[in-house]
């Protein structure tokens, strides 16, 4: 996968926009897909404090951090979400403490210690 030949076959997808003949490509290896978690983490914090007026809402430098750190996987970032919003523990503890876990994370590198930690608790 990483032969240069190979890698844009892998790594964009090509979407068909409109007209004849008229594509684009999304690419799955750079900064749109970085937005694209952080609009996604940005869009179920949101969903979850119209539902429960408590449920904390991160900075932006915080949703940044998240984002980053989900290695641009939307499987982490989901389960980054499904972690703090567990309806059994309190959702700002579970952020602050998912927050914890990512500072310690080098961004998009380690995310199996991630899921490590997440389960151990």
């Amino acid at each position: 996968m990483q032969n240069k030949d190979v890698r844009p076959l892998v790594c964009e997808i090509p979407v068909k926009i409109t007209g004849e003949s008229i594509t684009t490509t999304i690419s799955l290896d750079g900064a749109d897909v970085d937005e694209d978690i952080y609009l996604f983490l940005e869009h179920s914090f949101r969903q979850q404090r119209s539902r429960c007026s408590t449920f904390p809402q991160p900075t932006k430098g915080q949703l940044e951090r998240l984002a980053n750190r989900a290695g641009r996987r939307f499987i982490v970032a989901s389960t980054m979400m499904k972690f703090i919003d567990d309806r059994h523990n309190d959702p700002r503890d579970r952020l602050e403490l998912m927050l914890g876990l990512t500072s310690e994370l080098l961004p998009g590198t380690e995310v199996y210690k991630l899921y490590d930690c997440i389960l151990r608790i």
